[in-house]
């Protein structure tokens, strides 16, 4: 019998296993540190392994929930970021990708899941987010956006600017006449300077633009005074407010808060202003702004016996900050001796230092502290938290004190005291443990003479970009025996910097009395800021001097002033600003010409910066254009903003160094002179744009040319002269210019006379307003006084019987040919035939009568020549013979009558002789003549 088999069946349900991450998952390391710009792709990746070995799929979602699919991709019901296709169990995914939007965060958490593909319904693992740098969140750097764009010489609406505008390197302020004395000053993120200081017995703050001018933004006038006390220090927040600290009435820390607009800020311990008594009395001398905008001020109290450092830490709203020590306050001695503190800085981990001047062994030195965020002494700092350095042998001073931002060094500056009385400027550079930085000129410390004098003192330090060390303060000029104020910069290694006005320091007076430098910064072009004070005979004034990378005094020429308002959706991003004379940004800077640039501005605010040179003379008038960008610090830049501003069309002038070359005129009686002159004239859009030039020949005596011109006159004004020019040579132009003169013009009798020149150029649309007038002219003196012309050819008497006189006068017409009305004076001769004679006695003359009697004694006896002056009878007649309008045309005539007796007895024939008559100044003819 054969075998028999049964089949058993037989089953087995494997379970589904959710897959999981062997490697990932991983955003490619977008974070804070290298965030991804908007419009790129944040790339995801991770690789997955599936126990059913299974394919995968790698979710993204935006919450911490994911739904398997059905044989199919995955879901997030909170929204996803991005879902990979299906890949093997064990392989990579192909890396997958989201496109970042405007709208995206800055920070953007995201979970990862890896959920297989399986009929009926996969599994996913559970949620991973990455780790450390490659993991969530990843990071979105969004585009900065160039708000509004203004333009023009300060940076105002209009936009236009003059060709060659400038502003002087130095700017005084006077505050009501007071004595005015700035001792600090700080830059904002767009370019202007706040300087402060006293007037009075008030905290004086002034606010300049870029270019050295009042803001007038800043409380109307540019200027506040708040009569609480002396300022010593003063910061800017990063919303714009401005702190200003310094002493008051009963010898208290003080603090005001001002806004941007230079009002005082009541949401600052009610009234913008705190006062806080530390020890017995105490001065604030320094002050910082905490990133979380707590404010740090630093300066010294009195503990019964002598002077301590003080450091107090405020909340925003004013009030004292008690997790600052307990009670917002601390205190410092270094030894039994004086501490004072006048220089604050902040690390960037938060950590405070300050510097001033230690007595340490009855010799001042400097003294630095550093204090942890909780108000406690770091004894990271040389063991204690404290550091006394003496530089030189006599003893050191510090009042300023600054943090390399590259590496954190701490950079002092003061005085040291090589002897007597004499101080000189001192540096010292400090390695973050507290001991002294043998990179910094071998031994951590350097001093810089000026002259050998008392009173050379650094009252200030600022840090460049490119590391050097620029310091501020005073020196005694032995030449004039006054203070000027001081400027010396060191480099980076602590060596005199030599390209810095070529030994590295420099010294200026801003009159003729005292001047002192207190406060130093870097500007964003940089350029570097100085400011102080400076005497007047009666006051004091405060003082902004403003010097070129180089050491020169920076005289604004041919600029553009551009501000720009910046956005940039991530908090704590800066911005840099650029304008180029294309539109055209490689992304780093301009790929043309970089007219100017400003660098890690707050966004929120507005950048402002100095094209330099952009308009220089001359500059044709017309419509420009540059272009603004954006960069952020990460270096995502904005579009380009192309903008546009006006050279206007200025007026030309007669350039003042020149003015005229002018021939003499010398006056010829009875003809004309031709004088020429020439004459520069300037225009700042190009002397080839001055279309005409004409001129006026003047008396000023007799006219006023307030109008520029007169009516035509020969005898005080030649207009409409039409003057050739020459050729154009950059902004200048010369013209030559000829009139014809006449004899009858005016002139006076002294050296110089009143005469002068006009010329009225034109480019077409503008002439000058202001005359621009030669000095007066030199006529030749009393060149015509003396002409006289007669219209008749004679005297003829006709024929007269012996012993009978001529019936009727006969005429002489006068008219005067020279350019002075004149009186006449009459003479004559005898009349002669051969040998025989008609004495001159026989011939009479009358100015107002043909019909005269000659026999009744009417008319005046002809006498001899010349006559004496002073009457009539002697021939002089006082006749005012007014001078011609015009050359040709006689405007009053004068007439002589002459009557001849031929005497009884007198030999027949034709006698002959001859009268004079000449033209004498009004003043020689005195007598009454009727």
């Amino acid at each position: 019998m054969g075998s028999f088999a049964l089949a058993v069946p037989k089953g087995v349900t494997i379970q589904n296993a959710a897959p999981a991450f062997t490697a990932g998952p991983s955003d490619g390391g977008s974070d804070s540190t290298a965030p991804t710009n908007v419009g790129s792709n944040v790339t995801f990746t991770a690789t997955a392994t599936d126990s059913n070995n299974e394919q995968y799929y790698l979710a993204v979602c935006k919450s911490n929930s994911v739904t398997a699919g059905n044989n199919a991709a995955p879901t997030c019901p909170g929204g996803s970021w991005a879902i990979s296709a299906a890949t093997t169990s064990g392989v990579a995914i192909t890396p997958i990708t989201y496109t970042t939007l405007v709208g995206d965060a800055s920070s953007n958490a995201w979970y990862a899941f890896a959920c297989d593909k399986v009929v009926g319904g996969g599994s996913c693992s559970s949620m991973s987010q990455g780790a450390s740098t490659t993991g969530s969140p990843f990071a979105v750097n969004h585009q900065p956006v160039i708000g509004t764009v203004k333009l023009g010489s300060a940076c105002d609406s209009t936009t236009s600017v003059d060709p060659g505008n400038s502003r002087s390197a130095i700017t005084t302020t006077d505050f009501s006449g007071a004595n005015d004395e700035a001792y600090a000053m700080t830059m904002q993120s767009d370019g202007k300077s706040v300087v402060a200081g006293k007037s009075g017995n008030n905290f004086a703050l002034a606010r300049y633009n870029a270019d050295g001018t009042l803001d007038t933004t800043f409380d109307t006038d540019g200027k506040v005074a708040t009569p609480i006390g002396t300022a010593y220090a003063v910061a800017v927040q990063s919303d714009g407010k401005i702190v200003a600290v310094g002493v008051s009435s009963g010898s208290t820390f003080t603090v005001a808060r001002y806004n941007a607009n230079g009002s005082l800020d009541t949401s600052f311990d009610t009234d913008g202003i705190a006062t806080t008594l530390i020890g017995s009395y105490g001065f604030a001398r320094a002050v910082a702004i905490q990133s979380d905008g707590k404010i740090v001020v630093a300066g010294q109290t009195f503990n019964g016996s002598d002077y301590d450092f003080a450091v107090a830490r405020y909340n925003t709203n004013g009030s004292l900050d008690t997790s600052f020590d307990t009670d917002g306050i601390q205190t410092t001695a270094f030894d039994t001796g004086e501490d004072s503190a006048y220089g604050l800085a902040l690390q960037t981990d938060g950590k405070i230092v300050v510097a001033g001047l230690v007595s340490i062994s009855s010799i001042a030195e400097f003294g630095i502290a550093r204090y942890n965020t909780n108000g406690s002494l770091d004894t990271g700092f040389d063991t204690d938290g404290k550091v006394a350095t003496l530089i030189g042998t006599q003893g050191s001073w510090a009042y300023s004190v600054a943090i390399q931002p590259s590496d954190q060094k701490i950079v002092v500056g003061g005085s040291s005291r090589i002897s007597g009385s004499h101080w000189i400027f001192a540096t010292a550079r400090y390695n973050t443990n507290g001991s002294l930085d043998t990179g910094f000129d071998t031994d951590g410390m350097n001093t810089v003479e000026f002259e050998t004098s008392w009173g050379e003192d650094l009252y200030s330090i600022a840090l460049q970009s490119d590391g050097k060390i620029v310091g501020v303060g005073r020196n005694y000029n032995n030449t004039s025996n006054y203070l000027d104020l001081a400027v010396a910069r060191f480099n980076a290694n602590g060596s005199i910097d030599t390209s810095f006005d070529t030994d590295g320091k420099t010294t200026i007076s801003l009159g003729n009395y005292d001047t002192e430098g207190h406060g130093a910064a870097v500007d964003p072009s940089g350029n570097i800021l100085a400011s102080g004070w400076s005497d007047t005979a009666t006051t004091r004034d405060f003082g902004l001097v403003r010097y070129t990378t180089a050491g020169a005094l920076d005289n604004l020429s041919g600029y553009v002033c551009a501000q720009a308002g910046i956005t940039d959706s991530d908090p704590s991003d800066t911005v840099d600003m650029f304008v180029c004379s294309t539109n055209s940004f490689n992304g780093t800077t301009c790929s043309s010409t970089t007219l100017c640039a400003i660098t890690d501005v707050t966004t929120g605010g507005s950048a402002q910066c100095i094209a330099y040179g952009q308009v220089p003379i001359p500059t044709a008038s017309g419509s420009y254009s540059v272009y603004v960008f954006l960069k952020d610090s990460f270096g995502f830049a904005s579009s380009g903003s192309t903008q546009s501003y006006t050279v206007t069309n200025v007026a030309p002038t007669i350039s003042a160094s020149t003015q005229y070359t002018v021939s003499n005129i010398t006056l010829v009686a009875g003809s004309s002179v031709a004088p020429s002159y020439s004459v520069i004239v300037t225009d700042n859009n190009g002397g080839s744009t001055i279309s005409a030039t004409t001129g006026v020949l003047y008396d000023d005596d007799a006219i006023n040319l307030a109008g520029g011109t007169c009516s035509a006159n020969e005898k005080n004004c030649y207009p409409g002269v039409s003057c050739t020019p020459g050729t154009a040579t950059g902004a200048d132009r010369t013209f030559t210019c000829g009139f014809t003169v006449w004899f009858n013009a005016n002139f006076s009798d002294s050296a110089l006379q009143d005469w002068r020149l006009h010329a009225n150029p034109t480019d077409g649309t503008n002439s000058p307003t202001a005359l621009t007038d030669s000095n007066a002219i030199q006529v030749g003196a009393l060149a015509a006084i003396s002409a006289i012309g007669v219209s008749e050819a004679s005297i003829a008497y006709g024929s007269l019987s012996v012993g009978t006189a001529s019936s009727s006068g006969v005429l002489t017409t006068l008219q005067n040919a020279g350019n002075q009305i004149l009186d006449v004076l009459i003479s004559g001769t005898d009349m002669t035939f051969g040998s025989k004679t008609i004495p001159k006695e026989q011939q009479k003359f009358h100015e107002t009568s043909s019909t005269f009697d000659w026999t009744s004694g009417g008319g005046y006896v002809l006498i001899a020549s010349p006559p004496s002056a002073g009457t009539e009878t002697n021939g002089c007649l006082n006749r005012d013979l007014a001078v011609r309008a015009v050359h040709n045309v006689a405007t009053e005539d004068e007439s002589i009558w002459w009557k001849l007796m031929v005497p009884l007895s007198q030999a027949s024939g034709t006698y002959s002789g001859s009268n004079t008559i000449a033209g004498a100044t009004s003043a020689t003819c005195t007598g009454t003549l009727y």
